[in-house]
């Protein structure tokens, strides 16, 4: 096999006194990337597991502060009959048990993905139990089906529920995700991607330790949570922050002993990168869902509020094709039947490596840092 050494020297006499630096992506000011990407540079991290699927679920949202329960029912229906495959309701307070019966009426729950968002963890118990003996009433197998009941964890240590809010969750619904990681705080444009995903391994840790307190182990705790990660027009650079994050959030599991399946990562669009026009955004939202879809994301949500609308017509045909870029992605470009879109490529291997390992190191960084302190 041709090195990389040889490339690089061929590439250089093309060149012709060009700088083969020059030609590098500069992601950030301590952070250049080589175009070049070859075997040689695939010798420190331990690769990623293999998946053998590469199937997504399609996330329509309904906010249930703005709808009457029936009104959001027809809205999510629609969307289960348009294509989706998941429905998440956010929801900032705690609803009425006929609430729910209205709500989610004629929705086959154990064929799609349920996530209920919160804005007030103390509302989890009331939920929960709610959402529990309303499958209970329905005859629904609870051991079979996916359930995302969360509010966001990122400050969860000045919180005072944590501890009943995972210990009942799993008495009443088994294999929920219950600890929830809204990355957008930490999103500030791919020149921060580094920084990003330290911030997250280190709310990860932080919630571990914290639960840890209660004698919740590792595993339990891993296993309850979830993560939505922002992306933006980055394409490359989208597919390697996916990858990264499943390579550090399972190097953690190791140093924890911690036996846990991939924890799951819902891909959002940021609102930075939207403009005014619709057209564009529609672009941006399919190159950046492609993105998300060959990194091996574990849903996608492509929230249809950041394009503005003056009226119920435009808010459907806005919620039709955010799911049609998905329909299109997996039934058009069969992208669903490819387990790893980016095998072989050393590029991207390259890429996820840098990435991991930068953050990983800041991560070590900030944390010997605050150990100390």
């Amino acid at each position: 096999m041709t090195s990389k050494q040889q490339w690089l020297d061929k590439v250089t006499a093309d060149l012709k006194g060009k700088d083969i630096n020059s030609l590098d992506w500069k992601i950030n000011t301590d952070w250049s990337v080589s175009p070049f990407g070859h075997p040689d540079d695939m010798i420190s991290q331990t690769p990623l597991a293999p998946q053998d699927h590469n199937h997504w679920t399609i996330v329509e949202t309904v906010n249930i502060n703005k709808y009457e329960p029936a009104e959001a029912n027809a809205i999510l229906l629609q969307a289960l009959y348009g294509g989706a495959s998941g429905i998440t309701i956010h929801t900032d307070y705690v609803l009425e048990p006929s609430d729910w019966e209205i709500l989610l009426k004629d929705i086959q729950l154990d064929m799609i993905h349920l996530s209920i968002e919160l804005s007030d963890q103390r509302h989890y118990t009331a939920t929960i139990s709610q959402i529990a003996e309303y499958l209970k009433q329905q005859k629904i197998d609870v051991s079979a089906l996916n359930i995302r009941v969360i509010c966001d964890q990122t400050d969860v240590l000045d919180r005072s529920y944590p501890k009943a809010s995972l210990i009942n969750s799993y008495k009443a619904l088994p294999n929920i995700k219950v600890l929830g990681i809204h990355t957008d705080e930490y999103y500030e444009g791919h020149t921060e991607v580094v920084s990003e995903l330290s911030d997250i391994a280190s709310i990860i840790v932080d919630i571990i330790d914290h639960y840890q307190a209660f004698d919740i182990d590792a595993t339990t705790v891993l296993e309850a949570i979830d993560i939505s990660l922002h992306l933006d027009d980055a394409f490359l650079l989208n597919i390697a922050k996916i990858r990264a994050l499943r390579w550090i959030t399972g190097t953690i599991a190791n140093a924890y002993d911690a036996t846990v399946s991939a924890i799951p990562i819902e891909a959002r669009i940021a609102h930075q990168v939207w403009t005014t026009d619709n057209n564009t955004n529609r672009i941006k939202a399919s190159a950046i869902a492609a993105s998300a879809i060959i990194a091996g994301t574990d849903r996608l949500k492509i929230d249809h509020r950041e394009w503005p609308t003056t009226d119920k017509s435009g808010e459907e045909f806005s919620r039709r094709i955010n799911r049609n870029i998905s329909n299109i992605l997996s039934m058009e470009s069969y992208m669903d039947q490819v387990s790893d879109p980016t095998a072989g490529s050393y590029y991207i291997e390259k890429l996820t490596q840098e990435l991991s390992e930068k953050s990983w190191a800041l991560f070590q960084s900030k944390w010997s840092k605050k150990s100390k302190s």
